[in-house]
């Protein structure tokens, strides 16, 4: 069964260096002129242009970058195990009935990757947020990355969040005292660091990306896909 609804619409830690959407309202972000060199530099736009953006590009271009299928005039993609099926003409995406429901950052993650994504493999080096271009300015305050809800609930049971990410088809990583990446979308990776509360440090988790993330997606995009993951982990 499909789940319907409507709507209208780190820190790096001192131990380690390393759904049926209709949307109306924007949500974008302009990085800093300096700070946007070989990154992702679609200007702000709204939901509205996404679809329009969306629409008006070949099928084929877009299923041969992002590996969706494109039948009867909807595209299907996989994201997190499960598939949705995003609709340009009528403006819905459908979300499996498992998975976390739809919102306004769901859409605005698939509508940017399917209209933005580039013919780009990852290369398999991992950064922090502030190491995307304009990531230090961003990721502060309202754009703060959620980890919080990670560490809150794995903190002392890091075995527990490494059984949930295998769950979720994670990879297990070497990092921290549990760690695992995921391949949210095609060509998009994140992993997700979590530290054992100790006597000198809370719990605390943090994310990475491939390098290449700044050239697929912009800045609110790859926050809008950090909190529609973490939504699977917690």
């Amino acid at each position: 069964m499909i789940q319907r609804k409507e709507y209208a619409f780190s820190r790096i830690h001192a131990r380690h260096y390393i759904g049926f959407v209709h949307l109306t309202e924007d949500f974008r972000y302009t990085l800093p002129t300096n700070e946007m060199k070989g990154s992702n530099t679609r200007p702000p736009t709204g939901a509205e242009k996404l679809w329009r953006d969306l629409a008006a590009l070949n099928c084929a271009d877009v299923t041969r970058r992002t590996r969706a299928e494109f039948v009867d005039g909807v595209y299907r993609l996989d994201h997190m195990r499960g598939v949705y099926t995003i609709d340009p003409a009528a403006r819905t995406i459908e979300v499996p009935e498992t998975h976390p429901p739809a919102d306004e950052e769901l859409a605005l993650l698939l509508l940017a990757y399917l209209v933005d994504l580039k013919e780009r493999e990852p290369v398999g080096r991992w950064i922090s947020e502030k190491e995307i271009p304009g990531g230090s300015l961003f990721f502060t305050g309202p754009h703060a990355l959620p980890l919080d809800p990670i560490a809150a609930a794995y903190g002392e049971a890091p075995a527990a969040f490494a059984s949930r990410a295998a769950e979720l088809g994670g990879r297990r990583l070497e990092y921290g005292d549990a760690s695992a990446a995921f391949d949210a979308l095609f060509r998009i990776p994140v992993a997700f660091v979590l530290w054992e509360a100790d006597d000198e440090f809370p719990a605390q988790a943090t994310v990475m990306f491939d390098e290449t993330i700044s050239t697929h997606l912009p800045v609110d995009v790859v926050l809008a896909l950090v909190r529609r993951t973490v939504k699977f982990l917690v």
